[in-house]
């Protein structure tokens, strides 16, 4: 009788043993998940989105510190849409960007840029044209 019981608490023991492990690696994977893995996680980089649903139109900025960073840039398409891209030819005297703005390539799209511009103006940020 005695044995009977303890195989039936081994028996338990190994029905709840993976339970727990399972549970662990579910609540180790949840605050791992919770860990910024995103661009976000660089230092000096920040990230804005505004979606506008009733117009099904977006736009995304990419932020960096008053530093800049290096950018290049690959277009492909038929028809793409870019604004200044060409900036970033290693022979041109630009060499960092402060920000970049993910759009619709619409001419509406491609103004979003004019809103990141005028912030980065107004924070005395970016490359300085007359005055």
């Amino acid at each position: 009788m005695y044995h009977l019981r303890i195989l039936k608490n081994l028996r338990f023991l190994f029905l709840i043993i993976p339970v727990l492990l399972i549970l662990f690696q579910s609540s180790s994977a949840e605050s791992s998940e919770s860990k910024n893995s995103t661009i976000t996680a660089i230092d000096g980089i920040s990230v804005g989105h505004y979606t506008d649903t009733e117009n099904l139109k977006g736009c995304t900025v990419i932020r960096f510190t008053a530093e800049g960073a290096t950018a290049a840039v690959d277009v492909r398409g038929s028809a793409p849409g870019t604004r200044e891209t060409d900036l970033l030819d290693p022979v041109n005297l630009v060499d960092k960007v402060h920000a970049i703005v993910l759009s619709g390539g619409s001419a509406y799209g491609l103004d979003a840029a004019s809103g990141v511009m005028a912030c980065l103006e107004k924070e005395n940020i970016g490359f300085s044209v007359g005055k």
